[in-house]
């Protein structure tokens, strides 16, 4: 196997920091499968551009995503006596 192919599943810690992604290392960043990223992408819940043949997610795109369902979710309630 060639040393530039990406596995996955990826570390978060092993895709340095870039302000556009490909679509494996921004499902990797945010621990989701491909299929469910393209999900996200085709139902416009994340945007992203076409450059050069590649799919490209911007960093700031992917961090407002979880920002926003952290602000949905429900707080959680210890329900331990």
């Amino acid at each position: 196997m060639a040393a530039d192919v990406i596995q996955l599943p990826l570390a978060p810690e092993a895709v340095p920091f870039r302000l556009m992604h490909p679509t494996d290392e921004s499902a990797a960043l945010l621990g989701v499968g491909r299929s469910v990223l393209y999900g996200l992408l085709r139902n416009d819940v994340i945007p992203s551009i076409r450059l050069g043949g590649k799919r490209l997610v911007a960093r700031a795109d992917l961090e407002a995503y979880v920002d926003r369902l952290r602000s949905q979710a429900e707080p959680y309630a210890d329900t331990a006596p």
